[in-house]
């Protein structure tokens, strides 16, 4: 399991977008750190460890 990480919605579309055809998505939650609120993707890359 891999995790990506983003303060701003557009910029994890768009790297969904760019990836979607190799990884599958497993949850998507809302965290919080000091600077403030971001997304955090967790997913794994298809074809790995299934």
């Amino acid at each position: 399991m891999i995790q990506v990480y983003c303060n701003d919605e557009n910029g994890i579309n768009k790297w969904l977008a760019e990836h979607h055809d190799s990884i599958k998505v497993i949850d998507v939650k809302i965290a919080m750190n000091n600077d403030g609120e971001y997304i955090m993707v967790v997913y794994k890359k298809i074809g790995v460890n299934e």
